[in-house]
């Protein structure tokens, strides 16, 4: 059954268009609301290390402090004297997955109030088990219910072959794109699983543990996903799957004005940086790599094929023993072998 939305597209666009004062204002009134239904159960905030968990962080942060207090209007200055005011800002949670850029990690141990939480099993045991993550986790999906077919699955295969929905309509969302077609057939398995293992599974029981809610850093602006979500949610969803994303409405472009106002540097990767570039000839040369816009997994395989490829030429050259673990270890060349990516040379790394 589709879910209604709560919020239309146009409200969404015009809340993206606010200014920056408008969405500190934005994020800080949403996270009083949260605060007010689950202060006794107490919150956290999910924390990757990226630029936009530690903008919204940062924001908390001030408000707890103190200095963000002009943002308030009348009505939530009881929620802030309540809750906030001269009391300590709700733990960071980290899950250290092992997937995370060295840089990631570096930066994160930079925080105090941080909680690091493990997954139970590693990557190369879920990749071997269950697949790799090709495309989005709406493609892996799809591509792994049409190559293990079941009686519960059968309309679904139907739909993701052939965009044809029961009432014989048609629906170009959940047809598998011809770029994605090839992985039907691929000599290894793909499986949307491995976020739900090393991401929500550590946080979920870190809420059974300590009945605490979270708060997530994420945007409508990151997936079609996340916008959907937005839309059918809005920011703050309570009762059994509580969640605060405060962060929702925020752009890139807001994140990095925010960085330039308050003074505040993200984790080294988000920026071009230099580093020696051994060529082919062995010879050693200074090179300025250009800035990540996304870190999440370093190992991930999420994007079109040029995106991907991109991002693991860089990564070939930035961190060259994770690289060789990825291609010839864990067996990441044999997926690039048959969706057609090869290494190619360094034009837009530089």
């Amino acid at each position: 059954m589709k879910k209604e939305l709560l919020i239309n597209i146009q409200e969404l666009r015009e809340r993206q268009n606010f200014s920056l004062d408008e969405k500190i204002k934005w994020t800080i009134e949403r996270y009083l609301d949260f605060l007010d239904i689950y202060h006794k159960e107490g919150v956290y905030l999910s924390f990757s290390g990226g630029k936009d968990s530690h903008t919204l962080a940062d924001i908390i942060e001030r408000l707890h402090s103190g200095e963000f207090e002009i943002y308030l209007e009348k009505e939530y200055r009881y929620f802030y004297v309540a809750y906030v005011k001269c009391k300590p800002s709700p733990p960071k949670v980290f899950a250290d997955t092992g997937l995370e850029f060295p840089e990631i990690r570096k930066h994160v141990r930079k925080f105090e109030n941080v909680t690091w939480l493990k997954p139970k099993t590693l990557w190369r045991e879920v990749v071997e088990k269950y697949g790799f993550l090709i495309g989005g986790k709406k493609v892996s999906r799809m591509i792994n219910d049409v190559r293990n077919p079941t009686k519960n699955n059968e309309a679904s295969r139907t739909l993701y072959l052939t965009g044809i929905k029961r009432d014989g309509s048609k629906s170009k969302n959940f047809l598998i794109p011809k770029r994605w077609r090839k992985l039907i057939d691929a000599p290894f398995n793909i499986s949307q699983k491995c976020c739900d293992i090393f991401k929500k599974e550590p946080f979920k029981r870190y809420e059974k543990e300590t009945g605490r809610k979270p708060i997530s850093g994420t945007t409508a602006e990151e997936s079609d996903m996340r916008r959907i979500s937005y839309l059918q949610t809005g920011c703050n969803t309570f009762g059994e799957d509580a969640i605060s994303r405060p962060f929702s409405i925020w752009r890139e472009v807001d994140v990095w004005a925010y960085s330039n106002r308050f003074q505040i540097r993200f984790a080294e990767v988000y920026y071009a940086r230099e580093i020696d570039f051994v060529e082919d000839d062995g010879m050693i040369r200074k090179v300025t790599v250009v800035a990540e816009k996304r870190t999440g997994c370093m190992f991930c395989l999420i994007g079109t094929p040029n995106q991907i490829q991109e991002r693991f030429d860089r990564l070939s050259i930035t961190h060259t023993k994770q690289y060789n673990f990825l291609m010839d270890t864990v067996g990441i060349r044999k997926v690039f072998e048959w969706i057609g990516i090869k290494k190619k040379t360094q034009t837009k790394l530089f």
